[in-house]
């Protein structure tokens, strides 16, 4: 399901553009798309504030706060341990269900610092897939589906979790999101963070801080927005998270279209 395209031809990258059914206009937004991916950056960017999540992290992580890093250099550099958060927007597809794009939520951290396993730079994330009848349709009417919660990728302590968004309230807004201490683990209730089972040894203990940010957009890993040109880095694993989290099966009931 995940694949990395930022090494992909740039040919290729453009008859895939070009070949995805999206429109010059969404949902009555018609800015410039700067990241080159259909979508109007001043889409994205309301998509990123109706459905940023809700982030419960530990007021004493010893990380501190997810970080801003610098912009316009290669290499991941913190400027703050402030609780940025970052987004990303894309199109993912449409059936007869409708009108899908996917939404990315990635907090950053200068390290992780669990008890197992600590390492510098830390790529962390949670995502959305939302829908609407058709692209046309106005703001207010797109909802969630699903959303996605990472938790220890590619290892083998992953507990990486998909919940219908119903499930979690969280259809017209954010979900909230529980990030165990140190290792910045995603979890969609409290109960999950505190099981400490496995290698992850995850933890949600008070005190809890309870943190909301309009995030700010990557774009996409060839066009990268706001000066994030350090996403392709490989000091961490930030352009694999840059690809879909959904099963096509979540598309259409049947067979659904793939992102890429």
């Amino acid at each position: 399901m995940r694949t990395i395209r930022a090494f992909l031809p740039v040919l290729l990258v453009w008859l895939l553009w070009l070949a995805a059914p999206v429109c010059a206009q969404i949902a009555g937004f018609t800015g410039a798309d700067d990241d080159g991916d259909g979508l109007p950056d001043d889409f994205e960017q309301a998509i990123l504030q109706k459905f940023q999540p809700i982030w419960k992290l530990s007021a004493v992580d010893c990380d501190v706060l997810p970080a801003e890093f610098e912009p316009y250099l290669l290499t991941p550099t913190v400027r703050d341990r402030n609780g940025t958060i970052y987004g990303q927007v894309f199109f993912r597809g449409s059936s007869s269900s409708g009108f899908f794009v996917e939404a990315h939520f990635y907090d950053l951290w200068a390290a992780d610092c669990g008890f197992l396993n600590s390492h510098p730079l830390d790529a962390e994330h949670v995502s959305a897939l939302i829908r609407a009848t058709d692209s046309s349709q106005p703001l207010s009417e797109w909802r969630a589906t699903h959303w996605y919660f990472a938790a220890h990728e590619g290892t083998p302590c992953e507990s990486s979790k998909t919940v219908s968004a119903g499930d979690l309230n969280a259809e017209d807004n954010g979900a909230t999101v529980w990030v165990s201490w140190g290792k910045h683990a995603a979890f969609s209730q409290r109960r999950a963070c505190n099981t400490r089972g496995g290698c992850g040894q995850d933890r949600c203990d008070d005190p809890i801080l309870t943190h909301t940010v309009i995030p700010v957009n990557l774009g996409e890993p060839n066009a990268p927005l706001n000066g994030a040109v350090w996403t392709s880095s490989d000091q961490w694993p930030l352009l694999e998270k840059m690809d879909t989290d959904f099963s096509d099966k979540l598309l259409d009931p049947g067979k659904g279209p793939s992102r890429r």
